[in-house]
C-alpha cells in the first residue's frame, strides 16, 4: 500500500489535474477551429437505428471494461487499500463521473479537429497521434504545449500500466509469500519479456501465428474476449453468491444501516449482471 501511495497516488496527484486543464485548454481552442459545427454534430446527434444493436451495446460494455478497469482486479486491489470507512459506493460514484466527463472532454477536444482537418471520425492511436498534432499545429508555441501534453499523457499511460502491475504484484506478494521488491521484479521481468514478444510479432516475427493471429493480436483478443468479461462474471458470482452478505453490507454502508437501494443492487448483481455478462462473453467468442 506504501508503495502505491507513495509513487503513484502522489505522481497522479500532480498529473491527473494538469492534464485535464490541459484538456480543457483545447476544447476552448477546438472551439475555434472551422469544423467545430461538424464535429459537434457528429459527437452529440445519435443515430437510434446504430445505437440499440447488440454490437453497439456489446461495444459499449467493453469500452468501460477497458476504461474502468473492470474484470482486471485493479479495482479490488486498489480498494482493498481504502482507510476504514471509506464509502465504496462513493467512490464507485465519483470515478464514474469522472471517467465519463474526461470521456466527453477528449469527445470536445478531438472531433472538431477531426473535421476541421478533414480526416474520418475514428478511434484508436490515429485519434492521438494524427488528429492531436493538427489541434496543436494551430496554437502558439505549438511545440511546446505538444510536448507537454504528450509528456503527461504518457505518465497517464504509465499510470494504468502501473494499477495493472499491482494487482498481479499484490497477488504474489501475498500468496507466494514473497517481498514486495521479489513480486515487483517477477512481474516486470516477465511482463517486459511478452512485451518484447509481442512487439516483435508486428515485424519479424509476424509470421508466426495462433489461430491466424500474430501474438499481439492473439493477446488482446485474449484479454478483451475472453479473460475480461470472464472474470467480471466470476466477480459477480461471487459477490452475489458467495460473499458474505454481512460483510458485503458493512463494506457498502459503514456508516449507515442499508437503505432502499440495496436490494436492487444484490438483484442486479446476483441475476442482471451475470447474464449480460455471460451474453457478452459468447456475442465476443462469435458463438451468437
Amino acid at each position: 500500500a506504501m508503495g502505491v501511495q507513495q509513487g503513484l497516488e502522489r505522481i497522479s496527484k500532480i498529473v491527473m489535474p494538469v492534464l485535464l486543464l490541459m484538456l480543457v485548454v483545447l476544447v476552448v481552442h477546438s472551439a475555434t477551429m472551422s469544423g467545430a459545427a461538424e464535429g459537434y454534430r457528429f459527437l452529440f446527434t445519435p443515430d437510434f437505428e446504430k445505437a440499440f444493436t447488440v454490437k453497439t451495446i456489446v461495444s459499449a460494455i467493453g469500452q468501460a471494461f477497458f476504461s474502468l478497469s473492470i474484470g482486471l482486479g485493479a479495482m479490488i486491489t486498489y480498494a482493498s487499500y481504502f482507510k476504514s470507512g471509506t464509502s465504496v459506493r462513493g467512490t464507485a460514484l465519483q470515478v464514474t463521473l469522472l471517467d465519463t466527463l474526461v470521456a466527453v472532454i477528449a469527445g470536445l477536444v478531438i472531433f472538431p479537429a477531426v473535421f476541421s482537418a478533414g480526416l474520418e471520425p475514428g478511434s484508436g492511436p490515429s485519434l492521438v497521434f494524427i488528429t492531436l498534432p493538427s489541434i496543436f499545429s494551430g496554437i502558439s508555441m505549438s511545440a511546446l504545449w505538444s510536448t507537454i501534453f504528450f509528456l503527461l499523457l504518457v505518465l497517464a499511460a504509465l499510470t494504468s500500466t502501473i494499477s495493472m502491475h499491482e494487482s498481479v504484484t499484490a497477488y504474489i506478494e501475498e500468496e507466494w509469500h514473497l517481498s514486495r521488491r521479489v513480486a515487483a521484479w517477477i512481474v516486470t521481468l516477465f511482463t517486459g519479456f511478452m512485451a518484447i514478444l509481442a512487439s516483435l510479432s508486428l515485424g519479424i516475427g509476424k509470421g508466426y501465428t495462433i489461430c491466424g493471429l500474430t501474438l499481439f493480436d492473439s493477446l488482446d483478443y485474449l484479454t478483451a474476449n475472453i479473460l475480461l468479461p470472464l472474470c467480471a462474471l466470476f466477480t459477480c458470482l461471487f459477490v452475489g453468491w458467495k460473499f458474505d452478505r454481512k460483510t458485503f453490507e458493512q463494506q457498502l454502508y459503514p456508516d449507515c444501516r442499508p437503505n432502499g437501494e440495496y436490494p436492487l443492487l444484490r438483484f442486479l448483481i446476483k441475476f442482471v449482471c451475470p447474464i449480460f455478462l455471460l451474453i457478452l462473453f459468447v456475442y465476443n467468442l462469435g458463438i451468437i
